[in-house]
């Protein structure tokens, strides 16, 4: 794609490939602007630099992609609104994942190595689901069901 419309991409999905990173000849300022990231296709390698790559991101839908962890710099994501994880490796959630405060929706279905909950999961008075299905996790931190 030219820079020029670059400047004015918002969305962007995945439908193929093995690895997604943005490659360093791409601007971080047109970069930035995008606002929704969803990979349509299973086995893509996300990088963890995606998080710091992309820091006005709202929605990001990473299912089924091959990630193993969530870097701390999750919390700086503060516009983050949505965040699905359903069916990847992930082992844990870092405490900064309390950070996004306009996080809506985590969904970590079919997270089949995710054994807990960080503690700092209940400062997101703005979650409104929390996908846990076909999850070993068979409890929460106090204070997130009434």
């Amino acid at each position: 794609m030219e820079t020029k419309s670059l400047t004015k991409l918002r969305r962007i999905a995945i439908v193929t490939g093995k690895e997604f990173s943005i490659a360093p000849s791409v601007e971080k300022e047109h970069i930035m602007r995008v606002r929704t990231l969803t990979t349509k296709c299973n086995a893509l390698e996300v990088k963890n630099t995606i998080f710091k790559t992309l820091p006005k991101i709202r929605v990001l839908d990473l299912t089924g992609s091959i990630i193993q962890s969530i870097p701390d710099c999750i919390g700086s994501l503060i516009h983050l609104r949505s965040l699905d994880l359903d069916g990847t490796d992930i082992s844990y959630l870092p405490e900064s994942i309390s950070c996004p405060i306009n996080l809506q929706i985590l969904n970590l279905e079919r997270c089949s190595a995710l054994q807990s909950l960080p503690l700092g999961i209940t400062r997101l008075r703005n979650l409104r689901r929390l996908g846990l299905d076909e999850t070993p996790i068979n409890k929460v931190p106090k204070g997130m069901v009434d």
